[in-house]
């Protein structure tokens, strides 16, 4: 009898629900370029109606800042980091457009405006991820700007997103222990843990407000999904995990090897349709471990890299 795993029923409910969410694509460019990872702050249940204009003819979306984070993996991952905001509660993402000049690369982000009254009580904050294609590109200093924000980083260049391996963990903070696997983790004091078995949550603190899907951005949730009934090796799981995204009609735009403050080596992930999502994938024990994280990815990347396997 096949068995359906709990990872699989976590990336199938993550990538359906938000499967009403209006993809983005890249629609011009200079070269190839990977499909973003979009996340807004709330998922609205109100329909829209897409005008027939051109997109250059829709609105430009606001945006406040751009960073840049850059990976570690071959080619090496570069990503932009926007903030920006809706103009209403139902507009949508239209259009993303990268074009590429010497050392300059140009984002312009477009929207689709809500057209029904209630959707103009308020704006909606909202960010996304756009991979930038370094591939064989020359050292320099380059800029991106992004519908008027703009920021600059340096090429070639250390990683900024990568944990570093034998970090020190904070002496107050706490430790969450796995006791099936034998795993712990280590986060800050003050943060919540929701347990429930195969998939246990940590919470930086909870989400005020009506229930919506997204994760804001100075929060942190993390799902840790375990199999204690599974053998597998890190390969075995990366591979598997990929073939569950692109079954559920995702697709993975960060793939990258790191190796964690205990040693440990894990994968780490993004994928399209998650948002805002990093994975990371780990073997212990013999063990599946996964760790999905929303919201502040910085502070997600903290956390985890404290994961490490303990004596039973």
């Amino acid at each position: 009898m096949l068995r359906v795993s709990r990872f699989q029923i976590v990336l199938v409910l993550l990538v359906f629900a938000l499967a009403a969410c209006s993809p983005a694509t890249i629609v011009s460019s200079s070269g190839v370029q990977p499909t973003p990872i979009v996340k807004t702050e709330e998922v609205t249940q109100v329909a829209t109606v897409v005008p027939a204009a051109a997109p250059a003819q829709l609105p430009e979306m606001k945006v406040q800042d751009v960073q840049i984070q850059i990976g570690v993996g071959s080619p090496i991952p570069l990503d932009a980091f926007i903030s920006a905001e809706l103009p209403d509660i139902c507009a949508q993402l239209a259009e993303v457009k990268v074009t590429q000049k010497d050392f300059t690369f140009d984002i312009t982000l477009r929207v689709t405006p809500g057209t029904h009254e209630e959707c103009f009580r308020d704006t909606l904050p909202f960010r996304m991820v756009v991979p930038l294609n370094m591939l064989n590109q020359p050292a320099g200093t380059y800029t991106v700007n992004v519908n008027g924000a703009s920021t600059k980083f340096q090429w070639p260049t250390q990683p900024t997103v990568t944990p570093e391996s034998g970090m020190t963990v904070p002496a107050e903070w706490e430790t969450y222990r796995n006791d099936a696997i034998h795993f712990e983790i280590d986060y800050p004091p003050g943060w919540i843990v929701e347990e429930s078995g195969d998939t246990d949550i940590l919470w930086s603190e909870k989400p005020i407000g009506p229930g919506h899907d997204g994760v804001p951005n100075n929060v942190v949730k993390i799902d840790i999904v375990t199999e204690p009934n599974t053998t597998t090796t890190l390969e075995e799981l990366v591979q598997r995990q990929k073939q569950i995204i692109a079954d559920s009609n995702g697709k993975v735009l960060l793939e990258e090897p790191v190796t964690l403050g205990s040693g440990l080596p894990a994968v780490r992930i993004g994928v399209s349709g998650i948002a805002d999502s990093v994975i990371l994938l780990a073997v212990i024990n013999g063990h599946p471990v996964m760790l999905v994280g929303y919201g502040d990815l910085g502070r997600f990347d903290e956390v985890a890299c404290t994961l490490r396997s303990v004596e039973p």
